[in-house]
């Protein structure tokens, strides 16, 4: 008889399959129903009875520099400030735009550069619009309002380095 021929093997494959099959699908029956049966099982407590009084404080540490809302419904916050050389003062602005929405921001009090962190849309400058999107940098001048066109449909996070002469 040649090797590639082996009845008994061939039915042996033929009942494991079907036998492996119908283990899996009663697996799976049982399963379905102790879930059902069980619902409390996968919660670890039980949900609040209430509202919680007084402030409700949440996990974690308050921000050193959070976010405040300006005018024109714009997030804003300062990350960092300091003194710079020749009686210069250095600062690190953070703004949240949200989306379709045009904001004007006031001037900046001195020559800046403006990095756009994520989002898309324009900056008015002049009577020039530019486009912006997440990665660009660029200069913006000292004393000219900005104004910002969020395009997209998340907000707009823009950092601007301002270098303020005193």
């Amino acid at each position: 008889m040649p090797r590639d021929e082996d009845p008994q093997g061939s039915r042996r494959r033929s009942r494991i399959l079907p036998l492996l099959l119908l283990l899996i699908a009663i697996a799976v029956i049982v399963w379905s129903v102790w879930r059902v049966s069980n619902p409390k099982a996968f919660v670890d407590r039980e949900p609040p009875a209430g509202e919680p009084e007084g402030e409700v404080q949440f996990a974690g540490s308050q921000p050193k520099n959070p976010f405040h809302l300006d005018e024109g419904n714009v997030l804003s916050r300062t990350v960092f400030s300091t003194p710079g050389p020749a009686n210069s003062q250095i600062e690190i602005r953070d703004f949240k735009f949200p989306p379709h929405v045009r904001t004007r921001l006031g001037a900046l009090p001195g020559p800046g550069m403006l990095e756009v962190y994520s989002g898309k849309g324009a900056l008015s400058l002049v009577g020039k619009t530019e486009e912006l999107v997440g990665g660009v940098v660029k200069s913006v001048p000292a004393g000219q309002a900005l104004e910002f066109e969020n395009r997209g449909d998340y907000s707009l996070v823009v950092r601007v380095y301002v270098v303020e002469g005193k």
